[in-house]
């Protein structure tokens, strides 16, 4: 064993490294000073047992570094291991240790091995803070909506990409090693336009880097559309080249909703503007009726009075005139979904065959009209003249729009909206069965920015004199007040489907519709209540020329003290919306109660004042929307007095 003057080295115990020397033989060790104050023993420059060492190893690396330190001396090769001791004191250290064999015999085996030792404590710390940071970087870049990357530009304008995070591969469709290879291989997917920013941004100004954002829309390398807000920072390095740190977080679901929001906001804005065309549509549609009603009254009754062929022709033309003005203002009143419908169990398919023939009529020898029925169509309950119209106005303006021929086609199918598609697409209908019935032609289409207007009223791309602008406007109105919707689809130069849905109805027995008993009307008295003088003028007229007794009254609280003077009355024929403080409905109820039989036909502008203003209402009661002809008030008279 060497002494300890042969072996002190005092470089190694200037830089703070302890030394020892392992007597193999002997399994005993000597230890520097600075040995023995890195293990914190007591006493330095001593021999001691090896295990005394041994026994300061920290149990969780004792088994690693015994194993590594026999390794080295039975194959005699360089010993190194970080490891870690706890003091006498309790604390702990990390130390770096390193050895070799230096004396050897063949036959005897190792005989003694050398080394130093470093407290690497701070060092250790100083790793364990840094790979703890980068632990931390990696969850919250891999938790990120999106991706990391870091490259650097060089002087000479030329990427290369550093730190890539493994999550661009899904927000990309892009590898990382693809990423790698390749510098452009994710502006590749961006559009020209956004390409051309980042040549600009990042190339040609490169010599004054400044921070870049932008939200990005691209189509990753699957074809799913993707939208990214980019936000990069610049740092310059010695070298002249800029180390870019990008930030890509993936918005596109917020994209999208924002875009289903601004959506649905202009549906909303839109569903109200057509609802209060419809209340001014529909107001004065109302009273455009009381005018028609006096209008075809008078007319009705002049020519019951006898006139020249000459003046037939006239009261003939005016009649048609009268009747063409409340063909319109059915329309206005459909469109603000207030048109007096009579719903009844059909087959659509039965409708638009019964129509065919017309239709063909209506279309000239250039356009070929195919019917596309499904067989198995499910019953509607709809109002049969409506729908007929309804089409009828669709194939004129499939007509209009195919000035050179083309191909009309009306299809029919069972449709099932489910909560999804509802949903997705914002209709206005709940989800359940439908009957579509859809008008398809291959005419001129319709722009996008005309096709948002197609359903209001009075709009029309047709020259002055060719249709009102009602058409569509009246279907949708026919098709929400029978409990569905229409929807338009068109693409310029290809051609417009207009489609109207109608809630199906559960299968039964068709009913048979009530036979009408004929009456006289001889000695039959009829309370008439109608606030428009002139309306009530008519009404009486044609009443007493049927033999009718009548009494008359120009509102409700006149009518039902009347009525309470000169009872009993066979029928009470009144009006709904009148001044004072009964309304048509309210009146009836009131004489009711008197005479719980009472019957009574309520004429209105709308088929749902009555809802509005009172349940005065029975079951068999009837309801007719103005302007009534004198043929079917007589007929629903005769039908009530009837029953």
């Amino acid at each position: 064993m060497k002494t300890s003057a042969h072996l002190p080295n005092l470089v190694l115990d200037a830089i703070g490294a302890g030394t020892w020397d392992w007597d193999i033989a002997s399994d005993t060790v000597w230890n520097s000073k600075a040995y023995a104050r890195i293990l914190g023993i007591a006493e330095a420059e001593v021999h001691r047992p090896r295990h005394l060492w041994q026994d300061l190893l920290h149990e969780a690396d004792r088994a690693r570094v015994l194993a590594a330190l026999e390794e080295a001396v039975r194959n005699g090769s360089p010993y190194s291991e970080r490891y870690r001791i706890r003091r006498d004191d309790g604390s702990t250290v990390w130390l770096e240790d390193m050895g070799r064999l230096i004396e050897s015999d063949g036959a005897a085996g190792a005989i003694r091995m050398v080394g130093a030792i470093r407290d690497v404590t701070e060092e250790m710390q100083v790793r364990s803070t840094l790979q703890e940071s980068e632990r931390r970087f990696t969850e919250i870049v891999e938790s990120l909506p999106g991706g990391v990357v870091r490259y650097r530009v060089s002087p000479e304008g030329v990427s290369r990409y550093g730190y890539i995070s493994p999550t661009c591969a899904d927000l990309f469709g892009l590898t990382v090693e693809e990423i790698q290879a390749d510098p452009f291989a994710i502006r590749s997917l961006f559009s020209p336009e956004d390409q051309a920013v980042f040549a600009e941004h990042f190339v040609t100004r490169r010599d004054n880097p400044h921070r870049f954002d932008r939200l990005i829309t691209y189509v990753t390398r699957g074809g799913i559309r993707r939208h990214v807000h980019a936000v990069s920072t610049p740092a310059r390095q010695e070298d002249g080249s800029t180390l870019w740190t990008s930030v890509l977080l993936d918005v596109t679901h917020q994209v999208e909703l924002e875009h289903e929001l601004t959506r649905s906001r202009e549906l909303f804005l839109h569903s109200q503007k057509l609802d209060a065309v419809g209340q001014l549509s529909g107001g004065i549609a109302h009273d455009f009726n009381n005018l028609l009603s006096v209008i075809m009254g008078n007319l009705e009754l002049i020519g019951e009075e006898g006139v020249s062929d000459t003046q037939n022709d006239y009261l003939s033309e005016a009649t048609a005139a009268a009747r063409r003005g409340s063909d319109l203002t059915r329309s206005l009143l459909s469109f603000a979904r207030k048109a007096a419908l009579k719903p009844q169990r059909l087959d659509l398919n039965d409708v638009l065959r019964n129509i065919n023939p017309m239709l063909r009529r209506t279309l000239p020898a250039t356009i070929d009209l195919e019917m596309a029925l499904m067989g198995g169509l499910w019953a509607v309950e709809v109002d049969r003249g409506s729908a007929e119209n309804a089409v009828l106005n669709l194939v004129i303006n499939a007509r209009d729009a195919m000035p050179k021929g083309g191909k009309l086609t009306i299809e029919t199918a069972n449709i099932r909206l489910t909560d999804d598609y509802v949903e997705q697409r914002h209709e206005t209908v709940p989800p359940g069965r439908y009957v579509m019935v859809a008008v398809t032609d291959t005419g001129t289409g319709i722009p996008p920015g005309i096709l948002e207007q197609v359903f209001e009223p009075f709009f029309t791309t047709k020259e002055v004199g060719r249709g009102t602008g009602l058409g569509l406007s009246s279907a949708l109105g026919f098709s929400k007040q029978s409990g569905g919707t229409t929807r338009i689809y068109s693409e310029v130069g290809v051609g417009t489907s207009v489609k109207m849905y109608f809630r199906a109805v559960p299968d039964a027995a068709d009913r048979p519709p009530l036979a009408l008993q004929p009456g006289s009307g001889d000695l039959e008295r009829i309370l008439l209540v109608e606030d428009e003088d002139a309306v009530r003028r008519v009404l009486r007229s044609i009443l007493e020329r049927e033999g009718f007794r009548v009494l008359e009254a120009a509102t409700g609280d006149e009518g039902l003290q009347l009525y309470l003077e000169a009872r009993p009355v066979d029928l009470v024929l009144t009006d709904i919306v009148m001044p004072g403080k009964l309304m048509g409905t309210a009146m009836v109820k009131e004489m009711r109660k008197h005479d719980p039989d009472l019957r009574a036909i309520f004429i209105s502008g709308y088929p749902n004042e009555a809802a509005i203003h009172g349940n005065g209402l029975q079951a068999d009661d009837v309801q007719m929307m103005e302007p009534v002809a004198r043929l079917d008030l007589l007929r629903a008279i005769r039908k009530v007095l009837a029953t």
